[in-house]
């Protein structure tokens, strides 16, 4: 049983396999589809955005890696992670590194070099994991991507890459998922603010919070390109 909205806002349960699947698909659709609105003031992005990544730390980001810096990839990674599309995990790679890591290195390179990838190296198998108990509708599930391993070794390859400069790009007001900073500082920061709030001021003092849904699962490539 799976509950939706259609167009008039009205509740509906459907027990079709084919309904539900379609639901699922036209959810993703419209969650992730591009908005062109943020490309329609060019000017005022560039003002708000600054240039921070300079020739030098371009340079270090694009480089073609080396055989040592793959190889660190692939044994950094969880050798019991789950396994994507096609099977092979970490373990595999890591086992069996003395036999296929040309292989695999050239093919990492050549992703450095010519910007191209094989067409099953960026395949997903998508699995929906409920966030709460007894859930039955599309917004109470998380999308979890497993991918193939071979492209977590280039994605890691950029990751390790970016962890060296994040912190000088990203303000320190933002404090989860980079290194060397704690998210739990944000709820100290709040705890003071709120203290704060106590003190007569001109004008009276507000505290927003403010949920943006969604915020780290979307980005638009056109946008992304342009600045």
């Amino acid at each position: 049983m799976f509950f939706f909205k259609n167009n008039l806002d009205t509740i509906e349960i459907t027990y079709n396999i084919i309904g539900i699947s379609d639901h699922i698909v036209q959810y993703y659709r419209n969650l992730f589809c591009t908005n062109n609105v943020v490309l329609q003031d060019q000017l005022l992005v560039e003002e708000a955005i600054p240039n921070l990544v300079d020739d030098s730390l371009n340079t270090m980001l694009t480089v073609i890696p080396s055989h040592l810096e793959i190889k660190n990839a692939v044994f950094d990674l969880n050798k019991d992670g789950a396994l994507g599309p096609d099977g092979f995990g970490a373990f595999f790679f890591q086992t069996y590194w003395d036999i296929i890591s040309l292989d695999v290195t050239n093919a990492v390179i050549e992703f450095f070099t010519k910007s191209w990838l094989l067409q099953n190296f960026n395949a997903n198998t998508l699995i929906l994991i409920p966030k709460t108990p007894n859930a039955n509708t599309i917004d109470q599930y998380r999308p979890i991507a497993m991918a193939n391993f071979k492209f977590k070794i280039i994605s890691k390859v950029l990751a390790d890459r970016l962890a060296k400069i994040m912190f000088g790009i990203v303000s320190k007001e933002q404090r989860g998922f980079i290194q060397g900073r704690n998210i739990k500082d944000c709820i100290c920061l709040d705890s003071e603010a709120v203290n704060f709030l106590h003190k007569k001021s001109y004008g009276g003092n507000l505290a927003l919070k403010i949920d943006i849904s969604k915020a780290f699962d979307t980005l638009d490539w056109n946008f992304f390109f342009q600045f």
